[in-house]
């Protein structure tokens, strides 16, 4: 049975913990620079992230600066602002909460977001 599931998930090295164990977001630096990508360099970064269990690549400091209200590109890069530290994983994670629950989204739920922005942290890292 486990090699049968082993076979479904494509393509493996090592044994099964390796086979079952998470794997760093797909093209993670791909443009993820200050300075925004042009469509062609962008077309590039997507077409890396074509694989059977790729996450679909997206500009990751746009989002920070959507979803994290980071000023501009250059501060969401920055290593002296917190920001930099969220990578496509914490945004996709915290992205599917806040589709689910709206309501963390909210101002009033700040001490929440701080909590629940950690677990997730925890959960990534």
């Amino acid at each position: 049975a486990a090699a049968t599931l082993l076979s479904l998930l494509g393509p493996r090295e090592g044994g099964v913990r390796q086979a079952l164990g998470g794997s760093a977001p797909c093209a993670a630096d791909c443009c993820a620079a200050a300075v925004e990508c042009n469509a062609t360099a962008q077309a590039v970064c997507m077409a890396e992230c074509g694989g059977r269990w790729d996450t679909p690549w997206f500009d990751v400091v746009l989002a920070r600066v959507g979803a994290l209200g980071a000023p501009s590109r250059e501060a969401a890069t920055s290593h002296e602002a917190p920001f930099f530290q969220a990578d496509r994983n914490h945004i996709m994670i915290i992205g599917a909460m806040a589709g689910l629950v709206p309501a963390i989204t909210d101002g009033y739920a700040f001490s929440f977001q701080t909590r629940f922005t950690n677990l997730v942290d925890q959960l990534v890292w």
